[in-house]
């Protein structure tokens, strides 16, 4: 006679626990369990990568300095903006090419009053967008902002950049290069 136990031993198999995943099943497939994304390591399309950001403007950050005022290129248009502006697109531009994302916390930018400070910065460089109606700068509605713009359209002349007075400004280019290495 066979004991209880080795009966329901035989009568349980692999995958009939409720609390365990089988063999063909896991836990994003069992009934009512949410749908979990599955990853894929294919990389992103050329094509998907621009649809991911808002404008297709080319950014150049030139880093001349005149007296408070720095240049800047956007779609070959040279003009200056005032440095604390310049500072701000630039911290913004530095997180896009490091990460290819750009997100950047508010509180990184300024401690209380981000949302002007990008504001004035939106506005320094409008007038030159293809598209003058752009979200050049994007907010997420979470606390933090990006340069709207794909990776490979921003550049900087890093040797004129690190010069730059204001070694905020010139810190940030280092930072990035340190990043990259």
């Amino acid at each position: 006679m066979e004991s209880s136990e080795a009966r329901r031993q035989q009568s349980e198999q692999q995958g009939d626990d409720p609390y365990q995943p089988g063999p063909e099943q896991d836990l994003r497939q069992q009934p009512g369990a949410a749908a979990a994304p599955v990853a894929s390591n294919k990389p992103i399309t050329a094509k998907k990568r621009k649809n991911l950001f808002k404008c297709d403007d080319i950014l150049f950050f030139e880093g001349s300095v005149e007296k408070r005022r720095t240049y800047i290129s956007v779609n070959d248009n040279l003009f200056s903006i005032p440095n604390r502006e310049f500072e701000i697109i630039l911290i913004l531009a530095v997180q896009l090419k490091k990460d290819g994302k750009g997100w950047v916390r508010s509180d990184r930018i300024a401690p209380d009053n981000a949302w002007q400070l990008i504001s004035r910065a939106r506005k320094c460089l409008q007038a030159y967008l293809k598209d003058k109606s752009g979200e050049i700068i994007e907010n997420n509605y979470g606390g933090s902002y990006r340069l709207s713009v794909p990776p490979e359209n921003v550049s900087f002349d890093i040797e004129t950049i690190q010069e730059h007075w204001n070694k905020a400004i010139a810190d940030l280019i280092v930072k990035m290069q340190k990043a990259t290495i």
